[in-house]
């Protein structure tokens, strides 16, 4: 037997036990999770550079902030971060301690989300 069909073997072999031990619920469970993840991930990636576009039109940031949005919906997803809810949840000092996000960061966050409440009010 070659090491490829050696791998193919074993390969199977897994995904029997995984399926008579009743472990296919689980991982199907944790796909539905990882891709309800990534959904809420890319809405709130899109929802900030909205924001951050509408900011510019509206004056609020200048031409040169475009690139705000994605500094600040990278630096959030990188903490798990997918809402403006989850965000309010978060202490600043926790907030702080996210790679690359610092005091300015911490700012056009805060003007982002301020943008955001106020488009929830209208």
């Amino acid at each position: 037997m070659s090491n490829y069909d050696h791998h193919i073997y074993n390969t199977l072999i897994q995904i029997r036990d995984i399926l008579e031990l009743g472990f296919a619920k689980e991982i199907h469970e944790e796909d539905i999770k990882r891709s309800e993840y990534k959904a809420s991930k890319e809405n709130f990636i899109t929802q900030i550079a909205g924001y951050v576009d509408e900011m510019i039109s509206e004056g609020e940031l200048k031409e040169s902030d475009n690139h705000i949005g994605t500094r600040v919906s990278g630096c959030l997803t990188r903490a798990g971060i997918t809402s403006f809810e989850e965000y309010d949840n978060r202490p600043i000092k926790e907030l702080l301690k996210i790679r690359n996000f610092g005091r300015r960061t911490l700012k056009n966050t805060m003007k982002i989300k301020a943008w955001h409440e106020r488009k929830q009010r209208d």
